[in-house]
């Protein structure tokens, strides 16, 4: 039975790839700083990622544990793909993810290669000028990815002063999706998946995903990861204008947090290990 470790276990990402491998009879093994918050799966706790002893401590846990593949899903990726010791990996090149959890970086080279993209800049930048172009409502939010939220903004005259650390762009009013990947070095390989996602109201919040045919956002989503030079797993965020066009809000260098809904993600990463790809 293959057996797979799944860093960054307790994030939506990380559980979803666990009960993905629970359910086809595979051995997931769950990996987090923090302790298990059930008893579903095989746990190991690791130390936090700023530890300098973070990947010899998974090199280690790989060969203890007889592990067979690694999924990395949380704040790690950038260690893991930097790292020479950990060859089970599933893991796009080192400047991908780089580019990837950059958005600023990602915003531009995706423009920059004709990739829609909302109107933006970084917090620092904003002027008369820049307010006239983006309009109202705007958005502002973290330059890296995992930081602490979007906040809308209906005017101006509510914003704060905004830094470096964030980026201000249009608000993209339209349909949100969502787009699950799995590219190769062989495009005729490539799995893409869409999804919409609906925040639910009342008091139990949370969010409702539902699989579509959406062939122009899978055409985007491919597209955003080739430009970044993704190889592996990705979710791309992505929501349409007001005229249904779709742009790119950001891209996730791993597993994306709803991929049970999209299992075919998964069983293209398990068909490559199996075979040696």
């Amino acid at each position: 039975m293959m057996r797979v470790l799944v860093t960054g276990a307790t994030t939506a990402p990380g559980r979803s790839v666990l009960d993905q491998l629970l359910e086809r009879g595979l051995h997931g093994i769950g990996a987090d700083q923090l302790p298990a918050p059930d008893r579903t799966h095989e746990w190991l706790r690791l130390p936090s990622v700023g530890d300098p002893h973070y990947v010899n401590e998974i090199a280690g846990l790989l060969a203890r544990h007889r592990v067979d593949l690694l999924i990395p899903t949380g704040g790690d990726l950038h260690l893991v793909a930097a790292a020479n010791n950990l060859p089970q990996a599933v893991i796009a090149p080192l400047e991908a993810v780089i580019a990837a959890n950059d958005r600023w970086l990602t915003t531009r080279r995706l423009a920059a290669a004709g990739i829609g993209v909302p109107l933006s800049v970084h917090g620092w930048q904003v002027s008369r000028p820049v307010r006239d172009l983006i309009g109202e409502p705007f958005v502002a939010r973290p330059r890296t990815a995992g930081g602490d939220g979007i906040r809308v903004f209906e005017s101006w005259a509510d914003a704060p002063q905004f830094t470096s650390a964030e980026i201000v762009a249009e608000f993209i009013p339209g349909t949100a999706n969502r787009a699950d990947v799995h590219l190769t070095r062989d495009e005729r390989d490539d799995v893409v998946t869409t999804t919409t996602t609906t925040l639910n109201s009342g008091a139990q919040g949370g969010e409702t995903v539902e699989s579509v045919s959406a062939p122009d956002v899978a055409a985007l989503a491919l597209a955003a990861c080739r430009e970044l030079g993704i190889l592996g797993p990705a979710e791309v965020n992505i929501r349409r204008r007001g005229n249904g066009t779709p742009v790119v809000l950001g891209v996730n260098a791993r597993f994306g947090a709803h991929s049970h809904h999209s299992p075919e993600i998964l069983d293209a990463v398990l068909a490559r290990a199996t075979v040696g790809a």
